[in-house]
């Protein structure tokens, strides 16, 4: 579950699985604890995203055509965040 005072990572996948994507969240961000939902939710105008106690990610467009997406939540993607910015930054540069 996330705490807000510290980073957390999710990995995220379309609901057809074709994009996965790893998250860092935390520290400013926008999602607020909903205790009547028992999760986490941020709603934008684009789109409604929670986290569930569990670690369990979804994502729900608010626009036409919109990509809903789901996921999960945990410190063990880290590792795999750190390593793909390391290699877009040795690509293209801080």
């Amino acid at each position: 579950m996330p705490n807000k005072d510290k980073f957390f990572y999710c990995k995220t996948w379309d609901l057809d699985g074709s994009s996965e994507i790893t998250h860092k969240w935390g520290n400013g961000t926008d999602f607020t604890y909903m205790p009547e939902k028992n999760l986490w939710e941020w709603r934008s105008e684009y789109s409604v995203r929670s986290i569930d106690v569990s670690g369990g990610f979804y994502e729900t467009s608010l626009i036409k055509n919109g990509i809903d997406r789901i996921g999960e939540c945990d410190p063990a993607y880290k590792w795999q965040y750190e390593k793909k910015r390391e290699a877009i930054k040795q690509k293209y540069g801080n």
